[in-house]
């Protein structure tokens, strides 16, 4: 690198701040939530993951690796298959704002090294017990998060956050208030009584009690997936959706929190299904785990982080999607548009003033050009959407940070696969997308590290797209922020 680019990348990255502090002033949500799942993506021979699942799996792992709330834990993942290798493998990269700690790794790693158990399997023998292992695993890994949605806690400031037995009730009491024509009669009492028992099941769950607690959440989720899959539904979300019926925002925020819970059996379900799958077997006979060291100094989202990993340590062939453990922020999202090598399922389109990208000496001058591109295209759409923002009347909020996200398919791809165990599958009927909703399975719910873990260091909906701005204008707001 030499002293005139880096240079030239610093003033660029001055002048790309401040017009970031300039837009935070003016609102902290520039654009709505973009959802990038059930895009059209051409199927690549080169890959044995569909661009689709990969992406879903991805974020299933990022999920994982948040064993805890708060920023710092906030996680993203990639996937990258290894056909170079023999046998062939997947390479499994994390990533969170604040580097994963040792018990977290170690845990994602136990339950990899299942998942690798599982696929060396010739028979469905030990079905069941892999099954219990793999969903026990993940509570142990989840433990702290999944209790933490499900009992009461304090949010600050004197607010406590109702606890899941309580929100429930509610949302069933809204429900049975509700008059349903003879159509949609039985879902309703379908639903509630679904309801019930999960109510019935967390008021087990005691705040402080360790004993049988694994047993305890095996119930809970299991009872939490019932409901969210009442009706032959992908969600509870999709239901009220389906239904058409427009809840407030502490019924939406129950709903969602259902379907997060009811997520880590999806989880495990979708991870036992892929690695018996004939086209995926290879793949997850061998499994490593990488980790991204957050830097310390510097608030480096963990989607950046994966994308100047590989930046820095270019793959044979590389991952296409970055998974989240939350949606990407608006500037994480920007960035990864404008850098065009990777996909994400979501982005909430709130800013953070802090976010950068890392350096390093290892950037030649071809990346720093390519960067600091990206950095003055990022800072020329803020200015667009700084100069035209007006925030919608009535408009309450981006709403959750993270969704619960169903994996699609491309309509051919459902019912021409031979693989064992092939799930069925049915067309969403509405969504007039012209993709295929995997149907979610029903099924309910040893720790040695055969891998090595090798840690890399490392320092490391959207409205704007047909506004226009004046280019004269643009640049000098790039000047002035210079300044």
């Amino acid at each position: 690198m030499s002293a005139n680019s880096a240079s030239r990348l610093a003033t660029t990255k001055q002048a790309f701040h401040n017009i970031v502090h300039q837009l935070f002033q003016k609102t902290q949500e520039p654009v709505r939530p973009r959802n990038y799942r059930g895009a059209t993506f051409q199927r690549s021979e080169k890959y044995v993951l569909l661009h689709e699942e990969e992406q879903h799996l991805a974020d299933h792992i990022a999920v994982l690796t948040q064993a805890k709330g708060g920023p710092h834990s906030v996680s993203a993942a990639t996937i990258e298959e290894c056909h170079d290798r023999h046998p062939p493998s997947l390479t499994i990269r994390i990533a969170s704002n604040q580097t994963p700690s040792l018990k977290t790794v170690n845990g994602l790693r136990r339950f990899l090294d299942i998942v690798e158990e599982i696929a060396r399997e010739e028979t469905n023998q030990n079905e069941e017990e892999h099954r219990s292992k793999l969903l026990t695993q993940i509570f142990k890994l989840n433990n702290g998060r999944l209790r933490a949605r499900i009992v009461s806690s304090s949010k600050g400031h004197g607010k406590v956050r109702q606890s899941l037995c309580d929100r429930a009730e509610k949302l069933r009491s809204m429900l049975l208030m509700q008059e349903m024509d003879d159509d949609n009669s039985p879902w309703q009492t379908s639903l509630c009584n679904r309801l019930a028992n999960l109510i019935q099941d967390v008021e087990k769950l005691e705040p402080g009690s360790q004993c049988g607690q694994m047993d305890n959440l095996n119930t809970i989720v299991l009872a939490a997936h019932e409901v969210s899959t009442t009706g032959d539904s992908p969600s509870l979300e999709h239901q009220f959706y389906i239904k058409g019926m427009d809840l407030d925002i502490a019924h939406r925020s129950t709903v969602l929190q259902i379907d997060k819970i009811s997520r880590y059996l999806d989880i495990r379900n979708d991870l036992m299904y892929y690695c018996q799958k004939q086209r995926c077997r290879d793949l997850f006979r061998n499994i490593h785990l990488e980790v991204c060291t957050a830097p310390e100094t510097q608030r480096v989202h963990s989607e950046i982080q994966l994308i100047f990993f590989y930046e820095q340590y270019p793959a044979c062939l590389p991952p296409r999607c970055i998974g989240s453990s939350k949606s990407s922020c608006f500037l994480c999202d920007l960035f990864i548009r404008k850098h065009g090598m990777y996909h994400i399922s979501h982005s909430h389109g709130r800013l953070y003033v802090n976010w950068t990208i890392p350096e390093g000496d290892w950037m030649d001058e071809e990346r720093i050009s390519r960067f600091d591109g990206i950095l003055r295209d990022m800072s020329q759409e803020m200015v667009q959407i700084k100069e035209t923002f007006v925030k919608p009347i009535g408009y309450e909020g981006n709403g959750a940070e993270s969704r619960v996200h169903l994996l699609t398919l491309p309509p051919n791809r459902v019912a021409t696969s031979s693989d064992v165990r092939e799930r069925e599958a049915h067309t969403e009927q509405g969504n007039g997308s012209g993709v295929a909703v995997i149907q979610k399975s029903r099924s309910e719910l040893p720790q040695d590290t055969r891998i090595p873990l090798t840690d890399h260091l490392h320092q490391a909906h959207d409205t704007n797209s047909n506004i226009t701005a004046d280019s004269n204008a643009i640049e000098r707001a790039l000047d002035q922020s210079r300044n």
